[in-house]
């Protein structure tokens, strides 16, 4: 995108796509820097700046409030920061040349246009799945945003059986969050736990803690995909089959590239939005 001259004189606005973390620091910058420009912030969910690491202890119970992962709620960046901040909103397309995006009210299912100077994609990562997955089984979860959250933990009450994919830090809270609210955790990784952390040495301490606390482990098992059968989940790995009430995919995070490569933006090595030394973009 353009690079950001926040000196100019004269009105502009400035369109940031994504309310997470970057978003709403690049935002919130922007503001600073120059207190007339517009600063318009679209946020997919019903959350901005939040931190989503805490999300297994609002499932475990030590989180009671979903507000408390929050660290600035949207009306703080409204009356205080001036920033317009737009949640249940999200950008459907942009069109580089005319400066101006499609936007989508989710609660309205109103799309509208919108003009910019200045543009920030800001539209993070979001979960690693397999591509052959039949998404037409429910429950069958990933965990990336406090929405998330809020629907494993509904889904977790009723549950006694929950299956988990992936040995990373996701998966390993999570069984950990589940495991001390009594369920029976089925843990599936293809490898050894932490295994892009530690080595495997080191990992040997984890499997044990697991297994000392019953955590149904199957390691170098791989998963191949999930059907529903006789009111549960049949989960399938190159091994075998197991029913679970619920599924949680913690298979890791992939950049959140799909906007900016319908709008033509080059990828990097990593698949990520690819920019100069000046944060910008091709386009």
């Amino acid at each position: 995108m353009a690079s950001l001259i926040f000196g100019g004189v004269g009105l502009a606005r400035l369109v940031v796509i994504g309310g997470s973390a970057a978003g709403m620091a690049a935002a919130a910058k922007a503001k600073r820097v120059n207190e007339s420009l517009e600063v318009v912030v679209f946020e997919r969910s019903r959350y901005v700046s939040y931190a989503p690491c805490g999300v297994p202890y609002y499932i475990e119970g030590l989180v009671r409030d979903l507000s408390s992962l929050v660290y600035y709620p949207v009306e703080y960046f409204r009356r205080k920061r001036n920033i317009d901040v737009r949640v249940r909103h999200e950008v459907l397309d942009v069109d580089p040349k005319a400066k101006e995006v499609v936007v989508k009210n989710l609660d309205r299912d109103e799309n509208f246009e919108m003009e910019y100077d200045y543009l920030v994609l800001a539209t993070g990562g979001k979960p690693s799945i397999p591509e052959t997955l039949n998404h037409n089984v429910k429950e069958v979860f990933t965990l990336r945003t406090l929405e998330d959250g809020e629907k494993i933990k509904r889904s977790c009450e009723k549950a006694e059986k929950i299956g988990i994919v992936g040995g990373g830090y996701i998966g390993l809270e999570l069984t950990e969050a589940l495991m001390k609210k009594g369920k029976k955790v089925l843990l599936f990784q293809r490898s050894y736990p932490m295994r892009r952390a530690l080595d495997p040495e080191v990992s040997s301490d984890i499997i044990k803690e697991l297994q000392r606390h019953n955590v149904n482990l199957h390691l170098v098992e791989s998963f191949r995909d999930v059907e529903s059968k006789n009111k549960a989940l049949c989960v399938i790995t190159d091994k075998n089959e197991y029913l679970v009430d619920i599924l949680i995919l913690a298979m890791g995070v992939k950049p959140n590239v799909d906007l900016a490569g319908r709008i033509g933006v080059k990828l990097g090595v990593t698949g990520a939005i690819k920019v100069n030394d000046r944060m910008e973009t091709s386009v």
